[in-house]
């Protein structure tokens, strides 16, 4: 605890310990009154429960995130919170209000991309809107904050003619196999490399997309993703049906990392867009899934995306089907 002293000259301190190191500060007064009022205002205030701490808050939440959510969504959260913290200071969780959730934003756009900014203001309102929904909070602080408008970004996918490309390529390996698949089903790696037989059902043609003791989905959710003829005669080609769906070379879990370098490995071999790496295999399900005129709500359930604004990004791969629809009302 720390102490109010008065040296020699007449001059009042406050004198606490820090890392086993006595500290002095100067009140800058010799007036007792005045040095006390200074003492009180410095020193630390005893908690109260009515006020919730933000550092308590957030380890609650991140309890709830490391049981529901991925190991790289809690990364995420635990990186935005150490940034935010950072910068809010001292504040009480109740006195954060939008305009500190404003000149956040403000301050990470001068440091940052906007769509990384977007990912941690996504990030703040799952967090504030999870302690309103536990009553932790009368409301959040992000209501009203809008997200930075970005330029529509196209993302980099295969055509048809550069997958069958790349096929053609990897043809005979277990690297073809695995990019059909991907390109089929929309997994991302990670779902991938930890399906099991257990997860697929050829009789009903459905997959399993579920988390376990090392794995867990993106939202945490499990859903079950539609074959189709392709996929069906591919797993039907498959002599073993036991373990991993694509296991490594001794029967173990395909090591992710090593899994994109071999993929990007063929790009380059192929003389395919360098851009392009093993999520661009999402982006090519979902895109030639658009173009064949499948709706963007059809997309998202397959997909498992959680919210239909990360499914818009594929919109104006549409507009052929737009132009069919509208022509219909012609005279």
């Amino acid at each position: 605890m720390p102490t109010l002293i008065r040296y020699p000259n007449g001059v009042f301190y406050i004198v606490s310990t820090e890392k086993r190191q006595r500290v002095w500060r100067s009140l800058h007064t010799k007036n007792r009154t005045e040095a006390y009022q200074r003492f009180l205002d410095l020193s630390p205030k005893p908690k109260d429960p009515s006020r919730p701490d933000l550092l308590d808050a957030e380890r609650q939440y991140m309890e709830y995130v490391r049981t529901n959510l991925s190991a790289k969504t809690c990364k995420v959260y635990e990186n935005t919170f150490k940034i935010f913290n950072a910068f809010i200071g001292s504040k009480v969780l109740a006195e954060i209000g939008p305009w500190d959730i404003e000149r956040f934003k403000t301050l990470r756009i001068a440091k940052v991309s906007p769509n990384t900014v977007n990912h941690s203001l996504r990030g703040l309102r799952a967090f504030f809107n999870k302690l309103v929904a536990w009553n932790i909070l009368e409301k959040t602080p992000c209501r009203g904050v809008k997200d930075i408008r970005l330029a529509d970004m196209v993302r980099p996918y295969l055509s048809k003619e550069d997958l069958l490309k790349l096929l053609g390529h990897t043809r005979g390996t277990d690297l073809h196999d695995i990019i059909l698949f991907a390109a089929m089903t929309g997994l991302r790696r990670g779902e991938l490399i930890n399906l099991t037989w257990e997860d697929t059902d050829l009789s009903r043609g459905t997959i399993l997309v579920k988390s376990n003791a090392s794995f867990q989905t993106k939202s945490g959710k499990t859903r079950v993703v539609p074959m189709n003829s392709t996929v069906r005669e591919l797993l039907h080609g498959m002599q073993s049906r036991q373990g991993y769906l694509f296991p490594g070379d001794r029967g173990e879990k395909h090591n992710g990392n090593f899994l994109t370098q071999r993929f990007r490995m063929a790009i380059r071999q192929c003389g395919l867009n360098r851009d392009l790496h093993f999520h661009s295999l999402r982006h090519t399900f979902a895109s030639l899934l658009v173009k064949e005129g499948v709706s963007l709500y059809h997309v998202q359930k397959l997909l498992g995306h959680s919210s239909s604004r990360v499914t818009e990004i594929y919109a104006h791969l549409g507009s052929a089907e737009l132009v069919g629809s509208v022509e219909r009302l012609s005279a």
